[in-house]
């Protein structure tokens, strides 16, 4: 079956069990840690291991599952084993007490946790809560497009229904015109008739007149013989005002002196209503888009000022539309060239090389993208893989702003954290500060963090102030405060890094932290910022593969592990 650690005092096993499920695991998982911490036996909070009827559930168990998700399949278990009042003896036994500084800095971590649910949910919340509104918006703008297409065809409806009407309107006054032009043609056809008929016979009268008067008086000159009128161009194209001249010739003109008709005239012409073209109004704004991509539709509008009349020019169209935003809706991002490769990680012993592709332009929509380090957007490969060499040991001068952290807190130990100090001392023995020709090479400072940080050192080149201020550096038995410790090393880069520098910060540290909520978020922080995270574990208190999150790619170069301060003593 499974082990769980506990409370030795049935008193305090009796508070553990009213917490809620989630809050017995974590006080669980705490007191697991402070007691495989624990190796050297002295007075402090006395725990015992007692034996589970049973095994946990399997999916709360298997490994690579969310820590979120573990927890609440065992809040469901309202008896769990760590909130037993009474125990049977062959079912425990007991282990070495812990210390109390190391003790509060365990109870201080399961205090982080609890609020790093709380805060998980919180944020959960807000995620659904912007969501939500994100959709709400999104329906509300659709809406809105939706009414502005609907009012357009409104318009647009209103606008054909009354060009319709005014074309039925002029089509009637157009039939009515016609029907009376042709009445008064057919009158004046009917006139002209009988006008032509009574000059026809006056003609023929005047001619058998002509002829009697030929034979019966000698001397008649008799009449002149003229030709048809010839129109000459009216003055107007249209109105009243118009004239035109005709003029005719003398074809045959009997005698010295004869009689006659006149050979010019003036008449009016072109009487008829000139015409007026249709005049439009300007073409207003386009509309907005009916789609935001996919191909979508626009209009615009514009009124008639006058109709067209007697003939003028008509008008023309009064909306017009086009597409638009034809492009896909779902889009994949767009990716730069590949950079050029890194320099080598490492010196010896199996470093990387990396180079990356960065996105130029974001998907849109369900298209794709690659995560960071997808191997479209990431590629490395192993360099400088020869051991290194015992003797000389390798001195390192490169060109590096770096910060230590060091834990400091109840759990670390005062012989851990002289361990780690000591860490420090050997590692600057071993790196130039200053080049050949002069200038600076590296620049170191630490930080000590426990409830609180305290920065010990600013960068600096001056590597005996640096061992001097770590020499009188204080360990402070309390919490343990990652993620602030990563917050000031990013504020001592902004104040005193260098530009073009690689910046690296290394945490030396043994325990989880208060809130492994702010470490994530300051570790991913400086990450971004393009600062290298170096992790130092000291014990078995943390995971490997939590370490490996929070700190640099790749994790099995930026993660170390000591097993015991007297392992990092001799590291150092």
């Amino acid at each position: 079956g499974a082990y769980v650690v506990t409370f030795k005092e049935a008193a305090l096993r009796t508070s553990v069990a009213e917490l809620s499920g989630l809050s017995e695991r974590l006080l669980a998982l705490q007191l697991e840690r402070a007691a495989r911490a624990q190796s050297a036996i002295g007075t402090g909070v006395s725990l015992l291991q007692a034996k589970a009827r049973g095994r946990l559930r399997g999916a709360a168990r298997r490994r690579g599952r969310a820590a979120v998700k573990r927890l609440a399949l065992l809040q469901k278990r309202r008896t769990f084993l760590l909130g037993r009042r009474a125990l049977d003896a062959d079912e425990c036994h007991d282990l070495s007490p812990v210390p109390c500084p190391s003790f509060a800095d365990y109870m201080d971590s399961f205090l982080g946790g609890v609020e790093d649910l709380v805060d998980e949910l919180k944020l959960r919340m807000s995620d659904a809560e912007t969501q939500c509104r994100g959709d709400l918006d999104g329906l509300a703008a659709r809406i809105a497009r939706l009414k502005h297409q609907s009012d357009d065809s409104g318009v647009a409806f209103a606008t054909a229904v009354a060009e319709q009407s005014e074309l039925a309107s002029s089509r009637h006054m157009q039939r009515d015109q016609v029907r009376r032009l042709s009445q008064e043609i057919g009158h004046s056809a009917e006139q002209c008739q009988d006008q032509l008929g009574d000059a026809t016979e006056a003609m023929c009268s005047a001619k058998v007149l002509a002829r009697e008067l030929a034979v019966a008086a000698e001397g008649f000159v008799g009449a002149c013989e003229v030709t048809d009128w010839v129109a000459g161009p009216c003055s107007e194209p249209c109105g009243s005002a118009g004239q035109q001249n005709l003029t005719r010739r003398v074809v045959y003109a009997p005698g010295d002196s004869p009689v006659c008709p006149p050979l010019e005239m003036t008449r009016k012409c072109n009487v008829k209503p000139c015409p007026v073209d249709g005049v439009m109004g300007r073409w207003q704004e386009w509309s907005q888009c009916s789609q935001a991509c996919g191909g979508g539709t626009r209009s615009r509008h514009r009124q008639v000022l006058r109709r067209a009349e007697h003939g003028g020019l008509p008008t023309g169209e009064t909306m017009q539309q086009e597409q638009c935003n034809i492009q896909p809706c779902d889009q994949d991002c767009v990716l730069s060239a590949w950079t050029s490769w890194s320099n080598c990680s490492k010196v010896c012993e199996g470093g990387h090389r990396a180079r990356v592709r960065h996105v130029l332009r974001p998907a849109l929509g369900d298209g794709g993208c690659p995560e960071e380090h997808d191997p479209q957007r990431h590629q490395s490969e192993p360099c400088n893989q020869e051991a290194c060499r015992a003797s000389p040991p390798l001195q390192c001068r490169s060109s590096l702003d770096l910060v230590f952290a060091l834990d400091s807190s109840g759990s670390m130990g005062e012989a851990g954290f002289g361990a780690a100090k000591n860490l420090i001392s050997n590692v600057v023995g071993r790196m130039a500060f200053v080049g050949t020709d002069g200038g600076i090479l590296a620049q170191v400072g630490a930080v000590t963090f426990a409830q609180s940080v305290t920065q010990v050192q600013s960068l600096t080149s001056d590597s005996a102030g640096l061992l001097a201020s770590m020499k009188v550096a204080a360990w402070k038995p309390s919490a343990t405060n990652t993620g602030q410790a990563l917050a000031v090393a990013g504020q001592m880069f902004e104040q005193r890094g260098r530009a073009n520098t690689p910046p690296v910060v290394v945490v030396v540290t043994d325990g989880t932290p208060v809130s492994s909520y702010i470490l994530r978020s300051e570790a991913a922080r400086l990450k971004d910022q393009g600062i290298r995270l170096v992790f130092v574990l000291v014990g078995d208190g943390i995971k490997r593969r939590t370490a490996e999150a929070w700190a640099s790619e790749p994790g099995r170069e930026n993660v170390l592990r000591a097993h015991t301060a007297a392992a990092l003593q001799e590291a150092a």
